[in-house]
């Protein structure tokens, strides 16, 4: 029940990713965004600190 009420009263969120960064796969924001509540995922054509 606690994790149903978070998940209501969570604010949404963004992932944003750059699909040429190096650091961090394009598949890790895919899982961190379908894992955070209300989130979306934003992937950009850029590298690592472009954003």
């Amino acid at each position: 029940m606690r994790d149903s009420l978070v998940a209501q009263a969570a604010p949404a969120d963004s992932c944003r990713l750059g699909d040429k960064d190096p650091i961090i796969p394009v598949n890790n924001a895919r899982i961190m965004a379908r894992l955070i509540p209300n989130s979306t995922l934003h992937v950009v054509d850029s590298g690592h600190m472009a954003l």
